[in-house]
């Protein structure tokens, strides 16, 4: 009777290790990465840059400039001629919900992806936001300017499709 109560008493106790142990291994891990939700942006990066790009746009759309910014930057690494990376990053500069911009910086972006005023985006869809570089780079655009732009933009393309 004795030995079976030993028993019982070392496989509760190594039960209850076994739970604080994992317990303890779950606070300590690192916490889930934020769900930034889903996103089908079809456009002419690379594969492997594609990851990065649509984390850039999720962040974007959250607000969270410095982070789309990182991943922008890390998509443009991949593939430098990436258009849409360099478009996303200047986007970053221009935060127009909060009345914020950087024009230099926004110009800075896109002279390191052409010196060229003639962009050329290798897509119908992508050529649309063009007209947003051309006008960041050529003049000191407002955010209502910036705005105006992106209308005349949006309003060419059909932003669910490349057609």
């Amino acid at each position: 009777m004795k030995l079976r109560s030993n028993k019982l008493r070392f496989h509760t106790i190594s039960l209850v290790m076994a739970v604080i142990i994992s317990t303890r291994a779950c606070w300590a891990a690192e916490p889930p990465p934020r769900s930034l939700g889903q996103l089908n942006f079809p456009n002419s990066g690379s594969i492997e840059a594609q990851p990065h790009f649509i984390e850039g746009v999720l962040y974007l759309h959250s607000f969270e400039y410095e982070q789309a910014r990182a991943s922008f930057r890390r998509a443009q690494q991949i593939d430098n001629d990436f258009v849409m990376a360099y478009w996303g990053e200047t986007m970053t500069y221009h935060q127009s919900i909060w009345g914020v911009q950087d024009q230099e910086a926004g110009k800075a972006v896109l002279r390191r992806l052409s010196s060229t005023p003639e962009l050329k985006a290798p897509t119908p869809r992508e050529n649309a936001y063009v007209p947003l570089f051309v006008a960041v780079r050529q003049s000191d655009v407002t955010i209502r300017g910036y705005s105006v732009a992106a209308g005349s933009g949006s309003s060419r393309t059909r932003w669910g499709s490349d057609s």
